[in-house]
């Protein structure tokens, strides 16, 4: 009698963290949206305080930590939370003997002060992680927070597709450059949203036999926000779609590809016109400094710089290990670069087996780990991925989806066994 009191007594105090963690992300989705809005308004009408994404992600990383307290018990009989919280514990211990043993003209306390933004950007992939993983791998979970952000994504959409229409300069993506973004508050974030968004689209597409409307539409607007990541990715879909679907094989695309390299022809005068002016600092930049650094916005050069900057005067043996950062003076921004400058060659391994473990819980779902190849690869080129605090929520929820798709699968092997 007793056993069955106290294993009621667990399912009720389950079912109320449950529902605490189902509060906490849509507490968390609105936060971060209101942080970006507020931003975008205060930017906009150039107001003294600007930094409104900066102040709801630390008060929701301080609500995390907080929940993560008075939950402990919850999350350390939790075997991915638990090892999610060693890959965190992990990395903040490199962190610390890489700035430890860094030859810098710095104080050891300096360095981890100014420092410190880098990491909570870097650790709060973790976090959330850690925070949310009981309730996405719940057996009952219905991905209603993945379609609560799925709404705030589409009609951001529209409010792009109407930027372009009307030239609204608040949803700008740059200034001075062509693109806009909507409310979201940087070009990292909106194109990670826009890639994950159209894998998921996709997937629904080619999976599950869903009507490309959504798929279409979301990858045509994507060409206006004007970035080059999302270019370059949509190159790759485009190029995967002909050749899983074996396009090649058929007369009317090549009848397609001839129309369209004649239409070009006839019509590239106008096409170079509309580029040199829409991409003048791409073109600019090419002119000067060449096709590499045009591409990666300088990024090639602060990677030799870094070289000859950090690496090469200020570490030792143990940095090659647990890396040494100066990312206050200077950053490379190809993703895995920093993450190693970060973390070391340890700090590698961590997110190499952090990922692998979220490949093994979505049960090696094959497209799943195209989306982390997508992204992680994105990641290693243009960066603004791991290190960003905008995109752990979104890539949570289609994981999250995958994850269900497991259980679902998993329920149907029972239910056929019996």
């Amino acid at each position: 009698m007793n056993k069955l009191i106290k294993t009621a007594n667990n399912m009720i105090l389950k079912s109320s963290f449950l529902k605490k963690l189902d509060v906490l992300l849509y507490i968390t989705i609105s936060l971060f949206l209101l942080g970006d809005i507020f931003r975008k308004i205060a930017i906009y009408y150039k107001l003294s305080f600007v930094r409104y994404t900066s102040l709801t992600k630390i008060i929701v990383l301080f609500i995390f930590l907080f929940h993560l307290f008075i939950n402990r018990k919850n999350y350390l009989y939790n075997n991915i939370s638990k090892k999610f919280i060693q890959y965190g514990l992990l990395l903040i211990g490199f962190f610390i003997i890489g700035q430890l043993v860094i030859d810098n003209e710095l104080l050891f306390v300096e360095r981890i002060k100014f420092n410190l933004i880098y990491l909570s950007r870097y650790i709060l992939l973790y976090i959330v992680f850690i925070v949310f993983i009981p309730l996405i791998t719940h057996t009952e979970y219905n991905l209603k927070h993945f379609y609560f952000i799925e709404k705030i994504f589409l009609v951001n959409t529209l409010l792009i597709l109407l930027s372009f229409t009307f030239n609204i300069q608040l949803f700008s993506t740059y200034s001075g450059r062509f693109g806009f973004m909507g409310v979201y508050n940087t070009h990292n974030q909106v194109s990670y949203y826009f890639i994950l968004f159209i894998l998921f689209y996709y997937y629904k597409f080619i999976f599950k036999n869903e009507k490309p409307i959504k798929l279409i539409f979301v990858v045509v607007i994507s060409f206006l926000i004007g970035t080059k990541k999302i270019y370059f990715f949509n190159l790759l879909l485009f190029s995967h779609y002909i050749l899983n679907q074996k396009l090649y094989k058929k007369k009317s695309f090549y009848l397609l590809t001839i129309s369209g390299i004649i239409i070009f022809t006839l019509f590239i005068e106008q096409i170079k016109l509309i580029f040199f002016q829409k991409f003048d600092v791409f073109v600019n930049i090419y002119q000067e400094k060449g096709l590499v650094t045009s591409i990666t916005s300088y990024r090639n050069t602060l990677f030799f710089k870094v070289i000859n900057d950090t690496i090469l005067n200020h570490w030792n043996f143990l940095n090659y290990i647990f890396g040494g950062s100066e990312f206050y003076k200077l950053r490379v921004e190809f993703g895995w670069v920093d993450i190693y400058l970060f973390f070391g060659i340890f700090g590698l391994l961590v997110y190499f087996l952090f990922f692998k473990k979220l490949l093994i819980i979505t049960g090696y779902n094959k497209f799943y780990l195209v989306v982390l190849v997508v992204v992680l690869g994105v990641d290693f080129f243009a960066g603004g991925f791991v290190s960003s605090a905008n995109q752990p929520i979104l890539f949570l929820l289609i994981t999250a989806y995958f994850i269900q798709i497991k259980n679902q699968m998993n329920q149907l092997k029972v239910n056929a066994l019996n």
